[in-house]
């Protein structure tokens, strides 16, 4: 009888350390693939960074508003109309 107890108690912690070195291995693997995921992001960040830097940098923040100053004056420019006569159906606009 006390043997059958033994080799049960072994058996079970035999299960036991198979399912904890399961455990491990599959922590061990979710470790390793957040840490590949964070190189990712820091590289993906990194690169933001340089963007970032470039986009900021006063000769690029004078282009792009030199850009969008032509491009308001081009597109949405108001234009201011003058009636030749007194009926106003004579009107001449002037950009």
């Amino acid at each position: 009888m006390r043997i059958a107890v033994v080799i049960i108690s072994l058996a079970a912690m035999g299960v036991g350390l198979v399912s904890i070195r399961r455990m491990e291995m599959t922590a061990r693997h979710e470790s390793l693939q957040l840490n590949v995921r964070k190189k990712d992001l820091s590289r993906k960040s990194r690169g933001q960074d340089i963007d970032l830097g470039y986009l900021t940098s006063p000769a690029e923040v004078t282009r792009r508003v030199d850009e969008m100053v032509l491009r308001a004056n081009d597109k949405n420019r108001p234009q201011y109309c003058q009636a030749n006569d007194k009926a106003g159906d004579n009107e001449q606009c002037q950009p």
